[in-house]
């Protein structure tokens, strides 16, 4: 197994990380409701550098062996958790290392357990668990949410149409896992992630009407439809589901389901 392959893959979901801790940053910056800034700001400079290192020292590869994948899918899992409770631990208080690292590892593999209380946490904590509740795991996994190849296949889709624009008569293909995409698997990786928004909109428009808080109702559809459990507000960790009218049960339970089987099974046994 070559190690530079795998340290490589990891650096560039570091990258990744530093970007999403570096924009959280400057979002607690330009609207400060907490002391939030200084804990993401140096999370992010950190996984930022972390990151560059090896995606500067090492070459890249086009083919990757199925060890080193395996290897690969382990040690970004762990270096995003590692990372990802980063902020916690820096902002001080009740986030002790293994309470942040417990409660980012139990939202990002859709386990749904708790250690606190994360309604009481800062704003850029709570918007951390939201992205790890709407992503969640890789392909072939069986947790919930969009899953990370979908987000990188189309991602890169949307890189080579931004190409295209500048140069119409350039061709350019999406390749993933060493291997070219066909469109159509472009297409339904692009058709999965707006449906799996739109439900979610649908299910939290359902859940704001019939009574719930703005905050309760986005975090409990996103909370059903990635089967992550805890969501906030009213469905927060330390509280459940109980006490809701009993439509918003069962549009819960619809999302639910609809999460679970991935949407399309769904679609598919009310198709004639």
């Amino acid at each position: 197994m070559r190690t530079h392959v795998v340290l490589r893959h990891c650096g560039i979901v570091l990258l990744i990380i530093s970007f999403l801790l570096i924009m959280s940053a400057i979002t607690a910056l330009l609207f400060p409701s907490d002391n939030s800034f200084v804990p993401l700001a140096v999370s992010g400079l950190s996984a930022l550098v972390s990151g560059l290192l090896p995606v500067l020292l090492t070459k890249s590869v086009d083919k990757i062996q199925a060890k080193e994948g395996y290897t690969i899918v382990l040690c970004a899992w762990i270096t995003a958790w590692l990372f990802g409770a980063l902020p916690f631990m820096i902002y001080g208080g009740e986030f002790s290392f293994i309470n942040a690292l417990f409660q980012t590892v139990s939202i990002a593999t859709t386990t749904g357990f708790a250690t606190a209380d994360t309604d009481v946490w800062p704003s850029f904590c709570i918007g951390i668990l939201i992205v790890c509740s709407i992503i969640c795991g890789c392909a072939g996994s069986t947790s919930g949410g969009i899953k990370i190849d979908r987000m990188v296949l189309v991602g890169k889709s949307i890189r080579y149409k931004l190409h295209q624009f500048r140069d119409p008569q350039l061709v350019l293909r999406s390749r993933f896992d060493g291997r070219f995409c066909r469109p159509d698997e472009i297409s339904q990786a692009q058709l999965f992630i707006l449906m799996y928004l739109g439900l979610i909109f649908i299910g939290a428009e359902l859940n704001i009407g019939a009574g719930m808080d703005l905050r309760s109702g986005i975090s409990a559809a996103i909370a059903c439809m990635g089967n992550v459990g805890p969501g906030f507000g009213q469905v927060g960790s330390m509280n459940n589901y109980a006490d809701l009218p009993t439509v918003i049960k069962l549009s819960s339970m619809v999302l639910m389901l609809a999460g679970r089987l991935e949407i399309y099974p769904l679609i598919l046994a009310f198709r004639r």
